[in-house]
C-alpha cells in the first residue's frame, strides 16, 4: 500500500498516480514547467523553495555532503549542487524526495 511504502522508504516503487494522491500526506512542492525552462533546477534551490524540506541553503548543502538526500531512491550526482532535470521526474510528473531515513517529500510538476 502507498502507507507502507511511505514508511519503508520505497516510495519510488509507487506509481504517478499513487504518488500524486499522497501529495496531502507528505510535504509536497508544486512546480510549473516554467521553473523548469532552462531544462534544470539546482537541488538546493529545490530544497530551499519556501523553506518545505530545509530552512536554509547550509543545511541542503549539509545534507548532500553527508548523503541524506536521495532522489527517486539514489543519491544525486556527485557535486556540491548538482541539478534536477526534467527528466529525473518519474513520468514526467513526479519526483521524491527522502531527507534521511524517515523524512519524504514530493515535487510535482504541474502541466
Amino acid at each position: 500500500s502507498a502507507s507502507e511504502a511511505l514508511f519503508s522508504g520505497k516510495l519510488a516503487e509507487l506509481s504517478v498516480a499513487q504518488l500524486k494522491q499522497m501529495a496531502s500526506d507528505v510535504p509536497s512542492l508544486f512546480l510549473t514547467p516554467d521553473s523548469l525552462s532552462t531544462g534544470e533546477i539546482s537541488l538546493i534551490d529545490l530544497l530551499t523553495e519556501g523553506s518545505w524540506v530545509c530552512k536554509s541553503k547550509a543545511e541542503a548543502r549539509r545534507l548532500l555532503a553527508q548523503k541524506g538526500v536521495r532522489i527517486n531512491g539514489k543519491l544525486p550526482a556527485e557535486g556540491d549542487n548538482p541539478s534536477i532535470m526534467l527528466a529525473d521526474f518519474l513520468g514526467g510528473a513526479v519526483i521524491v524526495i527522502q531527507i534521511g531515513k524517515r523524512k519524504n517529500a514530493l515535487v510535482i510538476l504541474s502541466k
